[in-house]
């Protein structure tokens, strides 16, 4: 399967971000090296600690958007990603944009995650409700890709971003393995 990524690539990936010395490892395998050196690379002045774009790094946003078009058969567009972190961020994102009074609703999978409904009503919206199924957000990056809005919508989308500051730096990074997963014959596994 094409997302299907082992347990320690993540892991052992995003750790070499926080030391380039580490990338030198001679445990490391080649591919493996090399890759943390791409993703370094994209990174303005190659570390993590340091704020980036409101949407997220573009070098990442681009292989989200890569792996997008990969797995769906549909082109994205790198401009249309917003890096988060997490899901929770961009779900309180886009519900702070849908609701402006207590007229607004919003309709929930029951069960649903508690951001929903806490959300809904720190906005002044009210809460609908479906059955349906959850999942979890896993770590504390993600991404959303922002399609089928206009041009004033996403530049609203965009203000609320850039008011979040940015998403941490290694969650940018981990949406970004998990979107380019090492190939099957990769030593990177």
């Amino acid at each position: 399967m094409l997302f299907e990524v082992r347990l320690s690539f993540l892991p052992r990936n995003c750790n070499k971000r926080f030391s380039p010395s580490q990338v030198l490892s001679p445990l490391m395998s080649a591919d493996s090296i090399e890759r943390a050196w791409q993703i370094l690379d994209q990174i303005p002045g190659g570390a993590t600690g340091a704020y980036s774009h409101s949407q997220g790094i573009k070098g990442l946003r681009d292989t989200i958007a890569a792996g997008i078009e990969a797995r769906d058969g549909f082109p994205a567009d790198p401009n249309d990603i917003f890096l988060t972190d997490g899901a929770s961020p961009g779900v309180h994102m886009m519900i702070q944009l849908l609701i402006s009074s207590e007229n607004d609703g919003i309709l929930c999978p029951i069960p649903q995650y508690p951001l929903y409904s806490a959300s809904i009503a720190l906005h002044g919206g009210t809460l609908s409700v479906s059955k349906g199924y959850y999942g979890e957000c896993g770590k504390r990056g993600g991404y959303m890709e922002v399609t089928g809005f206009g041009a004033d919508v996403r530049e609203q989308i965009y203000k609320m971003a850039s008011v979040s500051l940015c998403a941490n730096t290694t969650g940018q990074i981990l949406a970004s393995l998990v979107m380019s997963p090492p190939k099957v014959k990769s030593f990177a596994i």
